[in-house]
């Protein structure tokens, strides 16, 4: 696969930002997780008790595929057949730790590049006989 050229990086880096800058600081740290998953938790969280039983924790696999792995009775550390906020926060996640190259909580415009370019998200390619095709997830 080519390189990326810096203005292929910009389109892709501003396309990354819409989607996981969730507090629009301009860059993606873990805080923008720690919010996406906070504002998650009180979203199904239905009769705001600040605890997830079964019925409600049971959604945040369907808006966040890092919870498939994490059944409800794993996350419990206090025995209280319910997950807190605390307990939902600790679930890491899996996407956003892929990005984050050097561990340092902050996804840089070279990290998010990076990785989008392996996965060959919105890169073009030259097809065999001369043609770009570009491949660009959820499209």
């Amino acid at each position: 696969m080519r390189p990326v050229t810096p203005k292929e990086a910009e389109v892709l880096y501003k396309s990354f930002l819409r989607t996981w800058d969730f507090n629009r600081s301009g860059e993606v740290t873990c805080d923008d997780i720690t919010l996406r998953r906070t504002a998650l938790f009180y979203r199904i969280d239905k009769n705001h008790d600040g605890e997830l039983v079964e019925s409600e924790y049971r959604f945040a696999k369907f808006e966040d595929k890092n919870f498939f792995f994490f059944p409800l009775t794993k996350l419990d550390k206090n025995a209280s057949a319910s997950v807190n906020l605390p307990e939902f926060l600790a679930v890491s996640d899996s996407q956003f730790q892929h990005f984050d190259r050097d561990k340092n909580c902050t996804v840089s415009k070279t990290e998010a590049v990076q990785v989008l370019s392996e996965l060959g998200i919105g890169v073009k390619r030259r097809s065999p006989k001369g043609g770009d095709h570009s491949r660009r997830r959820g499209h």
